[in-house]
């Protein structure tokens, strides 16, 4: 970014009203005892059948949307956060 409405993609400047930069993300598997029973985002992508049952770790909104889309498939769908709240960070609307 190279001023308010202006952004440098490799030599090229684009500008625009309103820029968003979306950079993704990246599952994160913590190194804990079970871990090996988990799967990820993107291996819930391939499951070869709906569970009954999911436990969905973490608050943010990758996490919410899969319990969304599993809740969506009728599957029995709990949700585990650490913090206090869900989606820190975004704005409260």
């Amino acid at each position: 970014v190279v001023g308010p409405h202006m952004v440098d993609v490799n030599g090229k400047l684009y500008t625009a009203k309103h820029i968003l930069i979306s950079v993704g993300g990246r599952p994160f598997m913590p190194d804990i005892p079970g871990i090996e029973h988990a799967i990820d985002s993107d291996a819930a992508l391939d499951l070869p059948s709906k569970p009954g049952k999911i436990a969905i770790v973490g608050g943010g909104y990758i996490a919410l949307e899969f319990a969304g889309i599993f809740n969506g498939l009728k599957s029995e769908v709990h949700v585990f956060i650490r913090q206090k709240k869900v989606l820190r960070g975004f704005d409260d609307e």
